[in-house]
């Protein structure tokens, strides 16, 4: 149930900062919304903990819907202060709402750089599936492991947070190709670490890598899509990053299986690099400018 309804909220979500604040101000919102999202997570965890102590899971569950029933007061009476055009309410293949986005907005390069899955199946799984596993290997305490997921916070807060105040890189594409450079270092770190301390150094530089990609990709996607697609743009990446997420967390976890998790941490490192490399080298991509 929750998958579906996320099915509905992710594209909604992730289309709403555009309508919000509109196109010169959208970098540093989106970079204020993915510092508030790392922020939540951060802090959920231990709160959460101390609710089912408190009271236990029922009484947990009860506080968590309470809360979304306040989001849901708010999204009621929020109005979007900038008005997209919509598009005709017709039913059309993923197909051909791709290719009528990349000819209404020219936005091709940009909407194939962060559709395309094998970006993201390399730095979403570190964190909730390789890290712990990393971590049991050398056989340090699940207090260190929280260390390792923390560091990774806060370099995505601590990058959101430069990008809300100076605003993203004038190469937009350069600075969504140069983050997965970055998380590339940082995961071959983990991987290697021999030392708690190092893990957590190598989980910071993830989280920075990590931040400088979603602060850049998110508004080169928003900012070159036509209004009349931004749902449907939102619902076709979450659905290429959804099957992508499918496919990479049973091949990693199996490899780990396998091979340890240290060897499925090094084809992360080494599949993000490549594709920040290749990013890197697309001329369309590599142009692209901050409006």
């Amino acid at each position: 149930m929750i998958g579906t309804v996320d099915a509905f909220y992710l594209p909604a979500t992730g289309a709403m900062p555009r309508r919000l604040v509109g196109k010169e101000q959208l970098p540093r919102a989106l970079a204020v919304q993915q510092a508030g999202g790392q922020i939540a997570s951060l802090l959920g965890a231990p709160l959460g903990a101390v609710l089912v102590a408190a009271a236990g899971l029922t009484g947990a569950a009860f506080a968590d819907a309470a809360t979304f029933a306040i989001v849901l007061v708010v999204l009621v009476c929020v109005r979007p202060a900038h008005d997209v055009e919509r598009s005709p309410v017709r039913r059309v293949s993923c197909r051909g709402s791709r290719r009528g986005a990349d000819r209404r907005g020219g936005s091709g390069p940009a909407a194939r750089a962060a559709a395309d899955g094998r970006r993201r199946v390399f730095l979403l799984p570190v964190v909730s599936l390789l890290n712990p596993l990393v971590a049991r290997e050398h056989g340090w305490s699940a207090g260190v492991a929280g260390l390792v997921a923390g560091g990774q916070s806060l370099g995505v807060i601590a990058v959101a947070l430069v990008v809300a105040r100076r605003g993203t890189l004038g190469r937009i594409g350069v600075g969504a190709a140069s983050g997965l450079c970055g998380a590339a270092l940082g995961i071959a770190a983990v991987a290697t670490a021999g030392t708690p301390a190092v893990a957590v150094a190598g989980g910071l530089v993830v989280g920075a890598g990590s931040g400088m990609f979603a602060c850049h990709i998110g508004p080169l996607v928003l900012t070159h899509a036509p209004g009349t697609h931004l749902a449907r743009l939102q619902a076709l990446l979450v659905l290429v990053q959804s099957l992508a997420l499918v496919v990479g967390n049973n091949a990693l976890g199996a490899l780990a299986d396998a091979q340890g998790a240290r060897a499925a941490a090094a084809v992360c490192a080494t599949g993000a690099c490549a594709a920040g490399i290749t990013a890197l080298t697309l001329n369309p991509l590599r142009r692209l400018r901050r409006q």
